[in-house]
């Protein structure tokens, strides 16, 4: 079973298909609805201008950001690049997601003095560039890590398929093991873990509220700390998977991706985190070497 199944919904890489900040944040909120987060938890991102303009005040007198002399092509191509287009601009939108028992939950991100969302300098993918140091300091022994399931664990078949639910504007878990019917109402997240076949995990305490704004030098653990991005480059929309702990959370999000994409009717590149480590999903690798081309393949049964 593929995992992502409309291959006319991959975007091709050597396209620009015209796509900018506007598309970014209609599949963003769209995306949001589908897995049930609030969209106003949706984050836009900015190069970090001051960085820039010191990076401009260092340059000769005698040339311009744009015509640089740097003996460095990719330095050169770098600063014409982010120049050209203003500071200003829209990079991405950044949306704090995690699994929680069974549902996606959001939460909004307290950076200080409530400055825009300043992307670390680089040419990466903004995903890789989010400023995670100038989130809420948490205490080590409290640090929520995304703990990767035991891969010698006995693990069930995975379902068939991820599928969507009739009305996806309903709220709560939108995509049921194998096709089965629609969890009743009120179910909570564990419940709905349970009656699907999944292992429950422990659910965070009722009291602890992903908006709540900690105090000064208070340790913040309840702060969603994982993300997912959505940036148009070249004309294209990528995006960025955030860690998670288990293949069925990453199969779930993949599957709501793919059903925001299809409503909105355009192709989008998927990068970032891969799956977890699982000997219930095959991979096939091809990865450009110098002077040659390495394939690996899972192996195979017969």
């Amino acid at each position: 079973m593929p995992i992502w199944k409309d291959d006319s919904l991959i975007a091709d890489e050597s396209k620009d298909y015209g796509h900018g900040a506007r598309e970014a944040k209609e599949l963003a909120t769209r995306l949001a609805r589908v897995v049930g987060v609030n969209p106003a938890h949706l984050i836009p991102a900015h190069e970090d201008a001051f960085y820039y303009m010191w990076k401009e005040r260092r340059l000769p007198s005698n040339v311009t950001p744009e015509k640089t002399n740097f003996k460095d092509k990719q330095e050169r191509d770098r600063m014409a690049r982010l120049f050209q287009q203003s500071l200003g601009e829209i990079v991405g939108y950044t949306l704090p997601i995690k699994r929680v028992g069974g549902d996606w939950i959001s939460g909004e991100w307290f950076l200080r003095d409530d400055d825009p969302l300043w992307l670390i300098p680089g040419d990466s993918p903004m995903g890789l560039r989010l400023p995670l140091d100038s989130m809420p300091w948490v205490a080590e022994k409290e640090f929520p890590w995304t703990w990767q399931q035991d891969p010698s664990a006995k693990l069930e078949a995975l379902p068939r398929e991820f599928r969507n639910q009739p009305d996806p504007e309903a709220g709560g878990q939108k995509f049921l093991r194998g096709g089965g019917a629609p969890v009743p109402a009120g179910y909570g997240p564990g419940q709905r873990a349970q009656r699907l076949g999944s292992p429950v995990k422990p659910e965070a305490p009722a009291d602890v509220d992903p908006n709540r704004h900690p105090a000064p030098g208070q340790s913040a653990p309840w702060i969603i700390r994982t993300a997912l991005c959505i940036e148009p480059r070249g004309g294209r929309l990528h995006v960025f998977m955030p860690p998670v702990e288990k293949t069925e959370d990453y199969l779930d999000l993949i599957a709501a991706i793919e059903t925001t994409v299809t409503g909105m009717g355009v192709p989008i590149i998927i990068e970032g985190e891969t799956p977890p480590k699982d000997p219930r999903l095959n991979k096939l690798a091809v990865t450009p070497d110098p002077g040659v081309i390495e394939v690996n393949l899972h192996p195979s049964k017969s």
